[in-house]
């Protein structure tokens, strides 16, 4: 009885001193450390040699909101870690585990002149645009299946002769 008092006491004590730690979102710049902080714990639990990430996947990381925080980050760098198969992470990585809410279509060109250039414009882009939601959905579908191709179609709706076509198309291999 008198432990659980104490422990009772102990606990309302921390409590009135409390702690604050802003958002990943302040606090950028704690992001890198981070990552490769993370990369370090996954690389040795999954056997892997990634040592580095790549500039441009850092300058992704930083910009994307971490509504998670920390568990947020720490589940994406495993995973991107988990499928990494070089020394450095890439972006490439980050697309194939991460879902496609923030899809971000690259667009580095002067702006169209005419409505026949916009037209074009925007159909290159539309067809970027499906190409990376295909892609997010059949890696999803293969991580939340571990790599069963015939389960991932299944649960996706899909016949599995057509799901592995969209696989073809995307260089998209199981397990």
């Amino acid at each position: 009885m008198l432990r659980k008092l104490l422990l009772r006491d102990m606990f309302t004590e921390m409590t009135v001193l409390p702690i604050y730690l802003p958002p990943l979102s302040k606090r950028t710049e704690d992001i890198p450390a981070l990552s490769y902080s993370f990369l370090r714990r996954y690389a040795g639990r999954f056997d892997r040699l990634v040592k580095r990430i790549d500039e441009r996947l850092l300058t992704r990381l930083i910009a994307r909101n971490w509504s998670g925080n920390l568990d947020e980050l720490s589940n994406c760098v495993e995973r991107m870690v988990s499928v990494c198969e070089e020394e450095t992470l890439t972006l490439e990585h980050y697309r194939e585990v991460m879902e496609t809410g923030d899809i971000i279509i690259p667009w580095n060109e002067k702006p169209p002149a005419t409505a026949e250039e916009l037209k074009e414009v925007k159909k290159r882009l539309r067809q970027a645009a499906v190409q990376e939601v295909e892609r997010a959905f059949v890696t999803n579908a293969l991580l939340r299946t571990d790599g069963n191709v015939t389960r991932a179609a299944h649960e996706a709706g899909m016949q599995r002769r057509n799901f592995q076509a969209m696989m073809r198309e995307h260089g998209i291999k199981a397990g």
